[in-house]
């Protein structure tokens, strides 16, 4: 969720800007910060979250989603982390739409979980008066943060982003990720240090090791085909992302998008390829002066894939490459020439399977 303006001209937080505030930061100031943010009030029905009447859509994705994972927790664990969070809502401040406790909406009874919630291990937070009753919620963030399947299931998440997806994770750096993330009290920051000096992050082997989202597919093209005179609208970018299957600020649940192999339908990949095709062609004549004195069909090949950054090309896919350039006569490298098989070589190198990988 953006930020918006209010009527009287503030502007509150987006989530956004909260996910960058607290990316590098402390997990569990993270998961405070978000469950009283107004985007995963309304997105998960927090607002409605009152005694008598749990809601567990919130407190099943803070276990499933954003910590533990699912097969750690009891549909138990579920209806009492609910009964945590009554009362956690919203109020209009000026104009602008803030987190609230309502205590008369809390419910003081205590609540048991089948995992350690209290610092002693007890798994029981105790009833506790409804002015008081706020601490049950951060009982419970304090408890998910610090859960034994947290740390190792969010260093494989990052591992993933930031080394592989295409093949096992490496057991041994998320087990030193993970104990990082306890014995800093689940500071962020030392996590990510560790594993971008890790052997694993700069292995050349771990490179082209991701499936590139469309928004990255579709920045990084322009990045390096180009975008002089090229318009960032709806037309020419967000639809074709759309079409690729991702709305930005627009994902289809709580979950998120399906990342990994998952964005390359049919679909999908052809509206990657057609994308590729509609920027080359916007760019031909920018390509052109770029590459013009280019006298070679090799030379050609080699410049545009240096200047596309796709990954080492198989001799087969790069004779291919070569045959385009060399094929309708004798290239001599005229500035009609460059500007045709400019083109039609960025078209088909961000249009290739080697390029969706990053």
């Amino acid at each position: 969720m953006a930020a918006k303006p209010s009527e009287d001209g503030s502007r509150a937080k987006g989530q956004l800007e909260l996910f960058r505030e607290f990316a590098l930061g402390n997990f569990r100031d993270l998961l405070l910060a978000v469950a009283k943010d107004t985007a995963m009030l309304v997105w998960l029905d927090g607002r409605t979250n009152v005694k008598g009447k749990p809601q567990e859509n919130f407190a099943r994705e803070l276990m499933e989603l954003f910590t533990m994972g699912v097969d750690t927790f009891a549909e138990s664990d579920v209806l009492a982390g609910a009964r945590v969070f009554t009362g956690w809502n919203l109020a209009r401040v000026n104009n602008a739409q803030v987190f609230s406790y309502v205590a008369a909406q809390h419910d003081t009874a205590a609540k048991t979980f089948t995992f350690p919630v209290l610092p002693d291990g007890s798994r029981t937070i105790p009833a506790r008066s409804a002015d008081a009753g706020v601490q049950d919620g951060i009982d419970l963030l304090n408890a998910v943060a610090k859960h034994p399947a947290t740390g190792p299931r969010l260093a494989r998440k990052l591992y993933r982003y930031f080394v592989s997806e295409v093949g096992p994770t490496d057991d041994s750096l998320i087990a030193e990720l993970a104990q990082i993330y306890y014995d800093s009290n689940f500071e962020m920051k030392p996590v990510i240090r560790h594993l971008l000096v890790s052997r694993q992050f700069t292995s050349p082997s771990n490179r082209y090791a991701r499936y590139s989202w469309p928004a990255e597919f579709v920045v990084r093209a322009i990045k390096e085909v180009g975008w002089t005179g090229f318009a960032v609208n709806d037309a020419l970018v967000l639809q074709p992302m759309l079409n690729m299957g991702q709305q930005l600020f627009e994902p289809p649940d709580v979950a998120g998008w399906e990342l990994g192999p998952g964005w390359f339908s049919s679909g999908g990949m052809l509206a990657r390829m057609n994308f590729a095709s509609s920027l080359a062609a916007n760019q031909k004549f920018n390509l052109r002066d770029d590459l013009r004195g280019t006298r070679t069909p090799e030379l050609l090949v080699s410049l545009l894939l240096d200047r596309l950054t796709a990954p080492p090309y198989a001799d087969d896919a790069y004779n291919a490459l070569l045959d385009y350039t060399r094929a309708g006569g004798v290239f001599s490298g005229t500035d009609t020439q460059i500007a045709t098989k400019g083109a039609g070589l960025a078209h088909l190198i961000v249009g290739s399977g080697d390029y969706q990988l990053v």
